[in-house]
């Protein structure tokens, strides 16, 4: 819903982008190391910063329907990670608690949890799914696309997304004490 309002993810520019960087630098640096990173940031602008900015520039243009930076991130924060995703990178659900009596029971809040995961579940699926807001302004919900029918696969050097069919792949897993039920 509202995907084509969601503004483009813009490139900075080269300048601010190494202010940003000297500013986040500055308080892991001695002063000598400081000095030192101060003349690679100038060498870097005059040298192949420009260049390297261009092809940035560039490859947004070629990617109008999407982020320039979702493969770079997706490859190299996602899936050439090693450490642990679960806790680092996975997405995850929250949900408000409801009424703490109704609660109580961990199978009533299993289910519960479970009905408001597939109403999310049907939003994305169906494109109905109402936008995050930055203010006023609509974020991209295509990231929640992975949240469901997709799983990350084991692969030499880097792992790959597989997806499936959402309307032919409907089915549930349910872990308890060692058991596995499937609906």
């Amino acid at each position: 819903a509202k995907q084509s309002e969601v503004p483009r993810l813009p490139v900075p520019p080269l300048d601010h982008t190494m202010e940003v960087f000297l500013r986040s630098a500055r308080p892991h640096a001695s002063d000598s190391e400081w000095e030192e990173l101060q003349r690679k940031v100038r060498d870097f602008v005059k040298g192949a910063g420009p260049e390297l900015q261009k092809r940035l520039e560039q490859r947004k243009a070629e990617l109008p329907n999407t982020s320039w930076f979702i493969k770079d991130w997706n490859d190299l924060a996602y899936l050439s990670y090693r450490d642990s995703v679960v806790w680092n990178v996975s997405y995850y659900l929250q949900f408000q608690d409801e009424l703490a009596d109704a609660m109580r029971s961990p199978t009533r809040r299993a289910a519960r949890f479970l009905a408001h995961a597939l109403t999310f579940r049907h939003e994305v699926v169906n494109g109905t799914l109402a936008p995050d807001m930055n203010k006023d302004k609509p974020m991209s919900n295509t990231q929640y696309k992975y949240m469901f029918n997709a799983c990350r696969m084991p692969g030499e050097g880097m792992d790959f997304v597989r997806t499936y069919a959402p309307d032919l792949h409907r089915h549930i897993a349910v872990v308890r004490k060692n058991r596995f039920f499937t609906f």
